[in-house]
């Protein structure tokens, strides 16, 4: 809540030239020339480097002809919606009134239904991710890969249906976020001056209302741009405005960052170290937070001390010390539950599938009821079954006895609040089920992801099952829907591409 608040704020903020428009200087920065894959070039770095940037280029090319074919389905549907109420529709004014109505509701429903489409081939992108991975095994100082791993992670995020869907899957949303900055932070470590990561990275702070880290990529946007000229010098005069912009909006936000600090050190004297860097968290200063952090041993920072610092140090992509502080004693100081989240984020960004699926299995497992006294350990459907049973025998002993008249209802009572608390645990299960399943088609392994996602979606049925009651729905079922899909799909090209 507090995040979007301050990428509202900012957003407001930047009113002379949007963060969008003044780096637009990415838009105009020339494209690596992409040559020819020579004989013995098939894996290197370079030819898999150049293959994810045909891809990437190949899906941005593909943008428009699938934004016209969901203009035209969304206006024959709207059309097809229109005559049937007008045909319904008995008698004047009635027709007139709800040709308004749904006329408004189109209008206003037509941004949420683009919001929900894809603006490309999702498949393109994962065949761009997975390329980028494999040049970077093979050479892990490529910044240029790095830096499209960034786009290709940025394009899922945000030119997918996932920009709708990780509003409510909070597992994922960060997941593609610390992607993203681990990808672009790496490729500004290998090359300082890569401008197209820094803007990303301005962007991408700006999105997540980290105003303070916002400011140093925007800055780095401005001196790497004018030290870099123009392209051309028929270019100059768009250059200077380009400039101008950036500067003006520059020191918006310099003036916004200081002014926050300044409110901030007056709140936060005389406090303790974890308060401070909680506050600073709370006013978009993330920079500031963990700085005040790491002046203090992690080991001595308790565990929401500990858990903010890991947290903080994905944001800022160093990924590297994360993994040396994700120790069994380090899960053992921040719980299970925030250690296997902080695994996975840090395996997701580092390209380490396997570590990523372990850490979801197990955090799929600690949801699950504590072994019996004979060491067996029920799944969280046979729980709520055995809920179930115990309400429905229950409930007929009701009239056996005055007792049981008071206390099967507060048992009942109890029972129903299990049984919701189960029932969201399942809900989360089928979303860690979804993850894994994202996961294994980011590294290629189709069959199980279908096997993933079938599982997830078992516990939804259909709509159907959700309206009678008998199924349940999630946050990821929709991206399960589709991650199976694209496996037919892929199953439908390759015997093709064999021929």
């Amino acid at each position: 809540m507090i995040a979007r608040a301050i990428a509202r704020a900012i957003g407001k903020l930047l009113v002379p030239v949007s963060l969008m428009a003044v780096l637009g200087v990415v838009v105009f920065a020339p494209r690596p020339a992409l040559s020819a894959e020579g004989p013995g070039e098939k894996d290197t770095p370079k030819s898999k480097r150049e293959e994810t940037a045909r891809l990437l280029a190949r899906f941005d090319s593909l943008r428009d002809q699938y934004q016209r074919q969901h203009r035209r389905t969304w206006a024959t549907g709207c059309g097809a919606a229109i005559v049937g109420s007008a045909t319904l529709a008995n008698g004047f004014p009635s027709p007139a009134v709800q040709l308004g109505m749904r006329l408004h509701l189109m209008h206003s429903n037509e941004t949420s239904y683009f919001l929900y489409q894809d603006d490309g081939p999702t498949d393109v992108l994962l065949a761009a991710v997975r390329a980028a991975r494999v040049a970077l095994r093979a050479d892990p100082k490529d910044a240029q890969a790095h830096l499209l791993l960034g786009e290709a992670y940025y394009r899922l995020a945000f030119r997918t249906c996932e920009r709708a869907w990780r509003r409510q899957f909070t597992l994922l949303d960060r997941m593609r976020r610390m992607q993203m900055a681990a990808a672009w932070n790496q490729a500004i470590q290998l090359r300082p001056n890569t401008v197209q990561a820094h803007a990303q990275l301005a962007l991408l702070y700006q999105d997540m209302g980290y105003v303070d880290l916002m400011r140093i990529h925007f800055r780095r946007v401005l001196e790497c741009t004018r030290a870099a000229g123009p392209a051309k010098e028929a270019d100059r005069d768009r250059f200077d405005r380009r400039i101008q912009g950036l500067k003006a909006n520059l020191a918006q936000v310099e003036k916004e960052v200081e002014k926050r600090l300044e409110k901030f050190a007056a709140a936060s004297a005389e406090r303790p170290v974890l308060e401070q860097a909680a506050m600073a968290l709370r006013m978009g200063l993330p920079g500031k937070a963990l700085d005040i952090l790491l002046t203090s041993d992690i080991t001595k920072l308790g565990a929401n001390g500990a858990r903010m610092e890991l947290e903080l140090l994905l944001v800022h992509g160093r990924t590297d010390k994360v993994g040396g502080l994700l120790t069994p004693q380090m899960g053992k100081a921040i719980g299970p539950t925030f250690y296997h989240v902080i695994g996975l984020h840090w395996a997701a960004t580092t390209g380490d599938y396997a570590v990523a699926d372990k850490f979801l299995q197990k955090l799929s497992a600690q949801m699950n009821p504590p072994a019996g006294k004979d060491g067996k350990v029920d799944s969280l459907r046979s729980d709520l079954a055995l809920l179930v049973g115990r309400m429905l025998l229950e409930g007929h002993c009701q009239r056996e006895s005055p007792a049981q008249l008071v206390l099967v209802p507060l048992n009942r009572r109890r029972y129903w609040d299990h049984s919701l608390t189960i029932l969201d645990l399942l809900r989360e299960q089928s979303d860690i089920l979804v993850l894994r399943g994202l996961l294994a088609q980011e590294r290629n392994r189709d069959r199980e992801a279908t096997r993933y996602f079938r599982e997830a979606l078992d516990m939804w049925q259909s709509d159907a099952a959700i309206a009678s009651g008998s199924g349940l729905d999630f946050n990821g079922r929709v991206l399960a829907q589709r991650g199976l899909r694209l496996v037919d799909k892929t199953k439908e090209k390759a015997p093709a591409e064999k021929k």
